[in-house]
């Protein structure tokens, strides 16, 4: 299953609208057309060529002027690499996790509590929605996040849903779940709850 992902979303992805694809020997990098995420996706690495691999997409980017990503694995190779990477400038980001189940065996029946009314995003008020909710529990302007989500409302088949709880007129959280051309795999990214909703267990599972 890992080395399914590694394929499919880390060595050879699709890439987003607008992005280019830059595939090596050691590394698959990504470069976004306007605002959206660019970095390097997947590595091979050893404890010989890191640096200068390193070293190489460094420069590569700083042509390109433009905030960038090392996407780390825990599993990536040499095990050294995220001290190689700090000693290059980069600081890590918080963990995330890659998850795998079988849809057969999950309970998908939950609901949000009362009050709570979970809103799929159809058109720009939703996405303005899930901007709110972003730019509230994780800080900064995610209007990038609401350009690649307007975007994908007109295609067919839809390469993203993204959801909001809304509790009268409030957003409280939002979330969306990517679905990469070509893939068997999905990405749930985004799922942020303002810190008053926070602590229930109940609507974050149901989103």
């Amino acid at each position: 299953m890992r080395a399914e992902f590694d394929e499919q979303l880390r060595r050879n992805p699709a890439g987003e609208a607008g992005a280019r694809v830059e595939r090596e020997e050691r590394v698959t990098r990504v470069i976004a057309g306007d605002d959206g995420w660019s970095g390097v996706l997947w590595s091979d690495l050893n404890e010989g060529d890191a640096g200068a691999v390193i070293e190489a997409q460094v420069g590569r980017f700083a042509e390109l002027g433009r905030e960038w990503e090392w996407k780390y694995y825990s599993y990536d190779q040499p095990a050294g690499l995220p001290g190689l990477l700090r000693a290059a400038g980069f600081v890590p980001e918080p963990a995330e996790t890659l998850l795998v189940a079988d849809i057969a065996d999950l309970d998908l029946e939950a609901r949000a509590p009362d009050g709570v009314e979970l809103v799929p995003v159809t058109d720009d008020r939703g996405v303005a929605a899930v901007v709110g909710v972003h730019n509230a529990v994780f800080g900064g302007d995610h209007a990038a996040i609401g350009s690649f989500i307007r975007a994908a409302l007109a295609a067919r088949p839809r390469p993203v849903e993204a959801v909001v709880a809304v509790a009268g007129d409030t957003a409280i959280c939002s979330g969306r779940v990517d679905f990469p051309e070509g893939s068997d795999f999905a990405g749930l990214w985004g799922g942020g709850t303002l810190p008053p909703w926070r602590g229930r267990g109940e609507i974050g599972r149901a989103h």
